[in-house]
């Protein structure tokens, strides 16, 4: 569920950049990655790398201060075998302002 400020006027939530919601990312790769720890401090929020098997993913979203929101870990098993794998995690949004 999103819920958002009304008086933010936003619009189409679709078309808000995410980083109006994240600050920054930290993620952790399998260690045969260099580097396998990685900063995303910007858009787009995402590690694009060439690899093979099966492993965990480990990171952390850090939510602009404006949400007032704890960092938000998170895991996600890694395959590349068919269409891959995915995952989502709603996050509730309300503006503290």
């Amino acid at each position: 569920m999103l819920v958002l400020n009304v008086s933010e006027n936003l619009g189409d939530v679709g078309s808000v950049p995410s980083s109006f919601y994240i600050d920054k990312v930290d993620v952790v790769l399998h260690p045969t990655f260099t580097p396998s720890r990685i900063l995303l401090t910007g858009e787009p929020f995402e590690v694009k790398r060439v690899g093979w098997g099966t492993f965990t993913i480990r990171g952390t979203v850090y939510f602009q201060p404006r949400f007032n929101l704890p960092p938000m870990a998170f895991e996600h098993i890694l395959s590349f075998e068919r269409n891959g794998t995915h995952r989502s995690f709603a996050v509730d949004f309300k503006s503290q302002q």
